[in-house]
């Protein structure tokens, strides 16, 4: 147990230190200078692709970990934002937003009675103000047998930290399906993200900033929902686990995650 502990410790270390060398800083703010406001519209497609990046990725396949099972690891994602866009060049403090959110999370499941499996994770992107905390559930429907494939239903549920001037809470529902074959266990699921974004006293395009602050016209809630389809293959080596996903809905996001345990 102690050597599987230190393990999943030594792989979460090398990928923050490794994504903290390769990240410059990309903090999120909303400047209050009139070439830097957003229209609403922007705010909308700014929560959409946030909100899609930091949503709760399980990077995994539907099958139970049984009562015993429980893994702990780390995993990368990649969210390739439209970096050219209007709204991300206002809202980054450099004004010169990545190809990439690169997002690094530390996760922990573990299994439970009647197929239930619950999940943890923490994010906190270097060099950035952006880190989030989430909770996720994972019901089995059906078991992997010898000729059904396992599915289950999923929920999560995740809350933006570090940015002072936005709130935002994203929620995951999905159906997956996934089937074992050696060590290979190909899955997929559908499902949909509701992203529920709240500017505090962000001012709109529209706002007058020569006029008092009580009086300046303030971006209003989006709340957003939208399909999400995710594909991946995970590869169990005993006491490791290593995955590969690809989840699309309005961005791409791809990940990669290494757990350890039973």
């Amino acid at each position: 147990m102690k050597k599987t502990i230190v393990a999943a410790v030594s792989v979460i270390t090398f990928v923050i230190v490794f994504v903290s060398t390769a990240s410059a800083n990309k903090n999120i703010t909303f400047p209050i200078i009139s070439n830097y406001l957003l229209s609403q519209n922007e705010f909308k497609d700014l929560s959409q692709e946030l909100g899609t990046a930091i949503s709760y990725v399980q990077v995994g396949p539907s099958s139970n970990l049984g009562l015993t099972g429980f893994e702990i690891g780390g995993s990368v994602s990649f969210a390739d934002i439209n970096q050219n866009a209007s709204y991300w060049r206002k809202a980054t403090a450099d004004h010169n937003p990545p190809d990439y959110l690169v997002i690094p999370r530390v996760i922990l499941r573990k299994g439970l009675f009647w197929g239930i499996d619950l999940g943890a994770s923490y994010l906190q992107i270097p060099n950035t103000n952006i880190s989030l905390v989430g909770g996720e559930i994972n019901i089995a429907l059906l078991r992997d047998g010898i000729a059904t494939p396992a599915i289950g239903l999923r929920a999560a549920y995740s809350s933006l930290l570090g940015i002072s001037f936005l709130n935002m809470q994203v929620i995951n529902a999905s159906l997956g399906i996934s089937k074992k074959l050696f060590i290979f266990e190909p899955y997929a699921s559908v499902g949909d993200v509701m992203i529920l974004s709240k500017p505090n006293n962000i001012p709109s395009s529209s706002a007058d900033i020569t006029l008092p602050p009580a009086q300046w016209v303030y971006l209003k809630e989006e709340d957003i929902s939208e399909f999400q389809g995710t594909v991946g293959l995970q590869l169990d080596f005993t006491i490791a686990r290593l995955a590969f996903e690809a989840a699309f809905s309005k961005i791409p996001v791809y990940s990669v995650k290494l757990t350890f345990g039973l």
